[in-house]
C-alpha cells in the first residue's frame, strides 16, 4: 500500500513540476536529461528506422526536419567505415583579387560538412523522395507519441536546438554549431573567420554526440576509422588567414627590411621609422584580434601598460564592439620598444624634420594617433593602403588575414573558453554582453585566449623587436 501511495505521490510531484516549468518559458523551452534519453532509446528500439533517423538526425546536427530533406545538401552515404558524409549549403567568400597588393596562393578550402551514421543518412536520403508536409505530419504526431507514454516534452524545434544550448558545456563555439547545422553565415559573424579540418570538427562533434549515447546507454561511436582516412584531413571554411609558414615568413621579410634600412642610415631613416611601425602594428594585431581599420589602437591613452590591456575600438558603426582586450608579455614589450624608439626618433628629426617632431611628440603624450606613417608630403594615416605605398614588406593576404588565422588556431584550443573567443573578437550574437556591466566574464578567460596567441607566435618564432638608434 504504501508503495503505491509513493508511486502516485511521485506522480503528482511529476505533474506539479511540469506545470511549474511551463510557466517559465525560458526553462521549459530547454529539454532534460530525461528527455533527451528517452528520444534517443526510443529511436534505437524504433521499428519504423527511417522516422527514428531522422529525429536523431535533427538531434545530432542541429538542423530542422526540412534542412535535412532539402536535396541542395548532398549525401554521401559511405566514406569512412559506418560514416558517411552530409553536407552544408554554406560557401565562405574567396580572397578578393587586387591588383595594388600581393595575395597569397591559398589552395581553395572545401563547405563545411559533418560525418553521420551511414544508416542515418541513407534514412534522410530515403526521406527525400517523401513530401514534405506529410512528412513532417508523421513525425510530430510520433513525438507526441513518445511524449504521452514518458511524460516528456519532445518538440521538433526543441530536438533542433538542443545542439546550440549544449555546445558551450563541451567547448564547442557557436561558429562550428553554424556549421554543423548548415547556418548562414551572417548569422554568426565568426562563422565566415573559421578555418579548421573536417576531422578537428568532427571530434568535437562526436564528444556531443557521444556524450547523448553514453547518458542513454547506448553504445558511443568509434572515430578511429574515420580520422585517420583522407577524408578527415581535408580543410573547410575561410582560406583568407595565412598559413603558419606565410605567417613566420611575413615577418621575418619586415626584419630583413628593417635591417636593411638601418644599414643605410641615415638616408633611409624614414623608411626605417615606417617599416618598424608597420612591424609593431601587425605584432599587436595578430596578437589582440583588432581589425584593420585607419588608425589602428588610436591613441597612446587607449593603452594601460601596468594592468597590460588596451581599450579596442574597431567598428565605430557597433559601439558594442568596443572592448578591453588583455595585452599578454609579446605585446606589452613590443609596445615598449616601439615607445622608446619613437621617443629617441622624434629628438632625431627635430631640426631636419621639427614638423614631423612635433606630432611624434603629440602621439608620445596621447594627443594624437600613436601609429603614423610618412610620406612625401609629411605625417599621414596608417592603414592598409598607405602600408602597401610606403612599407618594404606589406604582408600579403587579405587585410584582416590575422582575424582568420586566430580563429582557426583557437579552434584547436580545448582550454580556452569559446564564449571568450566569440568576446575577444568582437564576434559576439545579438544580446551577449560580455562586457556589459552585469556579465560574467572573467578577464582570465580573455588572458587565456591572448595567451594562446602568444604562445603559437613564440613557436613560430615570432617575437618583440627592438630597434635601437
Amino acid at each position: 500500500m504504501s508503495e503505491l501511495l509513493d508511486e502516485k505521490h511521485l506522480a503528482l510531484i511529476s505533474k506539479h513540476k511540469l506545470k511549474r516549468e511551463k510557466e517559465l518559458i525560458c526553462a521549459y523551452e530547454n529539454l532534460t536529461n530525461y528527455d533527451v534519453d528517452t528520444l534517443i532509446q526510443y529511436c534505437y528500439d524504433a521499428k519504423d528506422n527511417e522516422q527514428a533517423h531522422l529525429l536523431l538526425a535533427s538531434l545530432f546536427t542541429g538542423r530542422s526536419i526540412m534542412a535535412l530533406l532539402d536535396v541542395s545538401t548532398a549525401v554521401d552515404e559511405f566514406v569512412a567505415g559506418e560514416f558517411g558524409v552530409l553536407t552544408s549549403s554554406i560557401s565562405h567568400p574567396k580572397v578578393p583579387e587586387s591588383s595594388n597588393s600581393k595575395q597569397v596562393e591559398r589552395p581553395a578550402n572545401s563547405s563545411p560538412y559533418v560525418f553521420l551514421s551511414s544508416s542515418i543518412l541513407r534514412s534522410v536520403q530515403n526521406a527525400r523522395d517523401r513530401k514534405f508536409e506529410d512528412y513532417k505530419t508523421k513525425l510530430k504526431n510520433l513525438v507526441s507519441e513518445i511524449n504521452k507514454k514518458n511524460n516528456a516534452r519532445l518538440t521538433l524545434g526543441r530536438i533542433q536546438r538542443y545542439l546550440a544550448k549544449e555546445a558551450k558545456d563541451l567547448n564547442i563555439s557557436q561558429a562550428e554549431v553554424g556549421w554543423i547545422s548548415n547556418t548562414p553565415l551572417k548569422d554568426h559573424a565568426g562563422s565566415s573567420y573559421l578555418s579548421m579540418s573536417s576531422g578537428d570538427l568532427a571530434r568535437k562533434h562526436y564528444t556531443f554526440i557521444n556524450r547523448l549515447l553514453e547518458s542513454a546507454g547506448k553504445a558511443p561511436f568509434s572515430l578511429e576509422v574515420l580520422l585517420t582516412s583522407p577524408d578527415a584531413a581535408k580543410m573547410m571554411g575561410s582560406n583568407r588567414g595565412l598559413s603558419n609558414d606565410d605567417l613566420k615568413v611575413s615577418f621575418v621579410n619586415i626584419r630583413e627590411s628593417i635591417d636593411a634600412s638601418r644599414a643605410s642610415l641615415p638616408t633611409t631613416l624614414w623608411q626605417l621609422y615606417n617599416d618598424y611601425t608597420h612591424f609593431t602594428v601587425s605584432l599587436l594585431m595578430v596578437n589582440t584580434g583588432h581589425r584593420p581599420t585607419r588608425d589602428p589602437f588610436g591613441s597612446l591613452r587607449n593603452f594601460d601598460l601596468n594592468r597590460e590591456v588596451v581599450w579596442v575600438q574597431d567598428k565605430k558603426a557597433r559601439e558594442e564592439a568596443s572592448r578591453l582586450v588583455p595585452l599578454n608579455t609579446l605585446s606589452e614589450l613590443q609596445i615598449r620598444y616601439y615607445l622608446s624608439f619613437l621617443k629617441d626618433f622624434s629628438g632625431i628629426v627635430k631640426y631636419s624634420h621639427p614638423g614631423e617632431a612635433e606630432k611624434l611628440k603629440q602621439s608620445l603624450s596621447g594627443e594624437a594617433p600613436l601609429f603614423r606613417l610618412r610620406n612625401t608630403r609629411g605625417l599621414t594615416f596608417y592603414s592598409a593602403s598607405t602600408v602597401r605605398d610606403h612599407c618594404s614588406s606589406p604582408i600579403p593576404g587579405s587585410s584582416n588575414w590575422h582575424r582568420h588565422w586566430i580563429r582557426q588556431h583557437l579552434a584547436s584550443q580545448s582550454h580556452v573558453d569559446v564564449s571568450a573567443v566569440d568576446a575577444f573578437m568582437a564576434h559576439e550574437n545579438l544580446l551577449d554582453e560580455s562586457f556589459s556591466r552585469f556579465s560574467t566574464l572573467e578577464t582570465l578567460e580573455l588572458r587565456k585566449v591572448s595567451n594562446a596567441i602568444e604562445q603559437q607566435l613564440q613557436k613560430l618564432d615570432v617575437n618583440a623587436l627592438e630597434v635601437t638608434l
